[in-house]
Parts: C-alpha cells; structure tokens; sequence
C-alpha cells in the first residue's frame, strides 16, 4: 500500500474494458493539463471534467478510475462517491458478494483510514 499522502495514477490491465481505457486516457491527458495545482484538486477537477464531457456521473467516472488503479485522499474525489464508497465498505456484504465493495475500494478505504481526516469537509470543496 503507497504512504498515506501519495497519488497513484490509474494503471489499466490487459483486461480493462474500453470505456475504462477511455476515460484512463482522458484523466492523464487531463491530470497533466492542470500543472500548477494541488494534486487532490487536479485529480478531483480532471474526474469532473472527463465526467461532464462525457455526460456522465462524477462517480461513475471517478469508480471506474479507482478500479483502474486510481488512488488519492478523500478531498480526491467527489463527495458522494467518498460517501458511498465507505458506506460500500462498513456493510454487512461479504467482499465476494456482488453487491459489496470491490478490492479495489477496499484498498481506497484503507488509504483514507491512513490519513488525518481532520478538516476534510471543508478543505476538499474549496475550488
């Protein structure tokens, strides 16, 4: 597991659907775009952005991302999929269940637990 302050940008595997390749490409074209900023906001504002130029979710952009490989702090992602994403991960659903969470957020979680989570609220809004 990479030290709790460090990013680690999505990797795809052989096996990587399309849409995920897709919107892996679009997040390293974008991520890099935006030299110059706070990595948790690069990577939150890319996420946005892939998702509105696509017509999709932020959170749908931003899970398909974490399994992807992507990893980062709370203020990182948008905030409803930090929320579901834990919730996803404090269930009662085996992880082998299709409706628990995937390693992949598992391994997200257990990041964030590695953090401080003081002032997250209100840091991680503030662009």
């Amino acid at each position: 597991m990479p030290p709790p302050d460090t990013f680690v940008l999505p990797h795809p595997s052989d096996r990587t659907d399309t849409l995920t390749l897709h919107y892996c490409r679009l997040f390293h074209q974008t991520f890099l775009a935006l030299r110059g900023e706070e990595e948790a906001k690069r990577v939150l504002k890319a996420i946005e952005k892939i998702a509105a130029e696509n017509r999709e979710t932020p959170e749908t952009v931003a899970g398909k991302l974490v399994e992807a490989g992507l990893r980062g702090s709370r203020a990182s992602f948008p905030e409803k999929f930090v929320t579901e994403t834990e919730k996803a991960c404090a269930g009662a659903e085996p992880r082998w269940s299709v409706a628990g969470a995937t390693e992949s957020q598992h391994a997200l979680v257990s990041l964030w637990r590695a953090q401080p989570a003081t002032g997250y609220r209100q840091a991680a809004r503030q662009h």
